[in-house]
């Protein structure tokens, strides 16, 4: 009887990390979508929320040539909204000052919504996703963040190592454009911005031994990331990889002043390595211009993404103090747009945006994007002043993975997960001194 118990625990938590790779392998037969939807249910039902929501978005990105997912446009919202109903942390704040800034920019979103929105139904249905997203997230209780980071570690080589093969299937690893490497997702942007995520998380990890693979597979595995993200032909994914990278190592400078002689070697070894390879290396020439007339990295920038920036500050100029509108396309006349069946409601809209900050100015004006900024550097602030130093690379990737395509705003797709981790980078060494709502600090002194 004394063993019986711890038995039976472990075996459930095997089960539970299967469920996962169950999911995804479901979707591949038709009609297993919904199996897996049922899995994700499960995973959320037993404490496993962060994993329940990434699960949503590698689910509703998955590659079509591969998975059945075409109804997760519309199953996507039954794992997502349970999740954010189970992560509700009623009063508690896990800090004041993120917590009023995160507040700050819902309450602005909402006044967007009423005030200027052209499409008040989807702007207003954007907005409560994102913001009960982040504040969930940042200040639930229910989430065992080291006990997610563990598995994420464990999941990334697996997720890689099952997209790999799509290599030598071009009618799968390279259906949308015979050019870039889409992997198991649907677009090849899509791919190598996750493999930048995935790639910033295990760095940092395998970097300061808090990983939970053993060193030769972390260092395989991250050889492995970068090789899709160049695979991918996504510019922006290598752009932010980079930022991030260096990020982690002033990081871990600061963190060990002793060894930084060390370090500065190796990073000026790297920074040499790559400057020798930009001005010989033919294929790292293709990748950043992609067969254009560009001559530079800016070229190639303006090239890909100038049109967009252009369009939406001249929407800027036109409404500077509080935008278009939230989730508002540039060009509204020619936007595709959701409904919901049978009821015919809009829930939401296809966008291209580019680089974040010239999207926000646009759909948010000055007033909403000085809130976005400020809370960016509250989570900032707060990953120092809690030593969970993760969340500055983190916040690095996040920032300039937008730069390409804006996602930060994206609850039912790339932006749900990059937010998921972002949040289990920042909370991941936090202590139990975070600040309660009178209703709680009650509860608390009653027991």
């Amino acid at each position: 009887m004394i063993f019986a118990a711890p038995r039976r625990a472990a075996l459930s938590v095997s089960l539970l990390d299967l469920l996962l790779p169950l999911a995804l392998a479901a979707s591949i037969f038709p009609g297993g979508v919904f199996l897996s939807v049922v899995c994700l249910v499960i995973l959320l039902c037993n404490k496993r929320l962060p994993d329940g929501l990434a699960g949503t978005v590698l689910l509703t990105l998955a590659n079509p040539a591969v998975f059945q997912v075409d109804i997760m446009g519309f199953l996507r919202y039954l794992p997502l909204l349970l999740g954010l109903l189970l992560l509700w942390p009623k009063l508690r704040l896990t800090d004041m000052w993120v917590g009023w800034t995160i507040f700050a920019c819902g309450a602005l979103l909402f006044f967007n919504v009423v005030m200027v929105s052209a499409l008040p139904t989807i702007s207003f249905f954007k907005a409560l996703l994102f913001s009960l997203t982040v504040w969930n997230l940042f200040n639930t209780p229910r989430v065992d963040w080291k006990g997610f980071a563990g598995r994420v570690d464990r999941f990334i080589p697996f997720y890689l190592l099952f997209s790999l093969p799509a290599l030598f299937v071009p009618a799968i690893g390279f259906n949308v454009n015979g050019l870039g490497f889409q992997g198991l997702t649907n677009q090849p942007q899509v791919f190598g911005i996750w493999m930048a995520l995935g790639a910033t998380w295990l760095l940092y990890r395998w970097w300061t031994g808090m990983t939970a693979l053993p060193p030769v597979l972390s260092i395989l595995t991250l050889g492995g990331l970068l090789g899709s993200i160049i695979l991918s032909e996504a510019r922006t994914a290598l752009l932010s990889f980079a930022i991030a990278a260096v990020t982690t190592w002033l990081v871990v400078i600061f963190r060990s002043p002793k060894k930084f002689g060390l370090r500065l070697l190796m990073a000026l070894t790297v920074i040499i390595g790559t400057v020798i390879g930009s001005h010989n290396g033919a294929a790292l020439e293709s990748f950043i211009f992609k067969r254009s007339n560009a001559s530079n990295f800016l070229d190639a920038a303006q090239t890909s993404r100038g049109f967009l920036v252009d369009r939406s500050l001249a929407n800027f100029r036109e409404h500077p103090v509080l935008g278009i509108g939230f989730g508002v396309p540039s060009d509204v006349a020619s936007a595709k747009i959701t409904y919901v069946p049978v009821i015919d409601v809009p829930i939401g809209i296809a966008l291209e945006k580019g680089v974040w900050l010239s999207a926000a100015l646009e759909e948010q004006g000055i007033v909403g994007t000085t809130a976005l900024i400020l809370m960016f550097f509250a989570l900032a602030v707060y990953a120092i002043r809690s030593r969970n130093y993760m969340g500055l690379p983190l916040l690095a990737y996040f920032l300039s993975s937008n730069l390409g395509e804006m996602t930060m705003f994206s609850m039912g797709g790339t932006g749900l997960l990059q937010w998921v981790l972002v949040v289990a980078a920042l909370r991941l060494n936090e202590t139990r001194r975070s600040r309660e709502g009178p209703a709680s600090v009650s509860l608390e002194h009653a027991a």
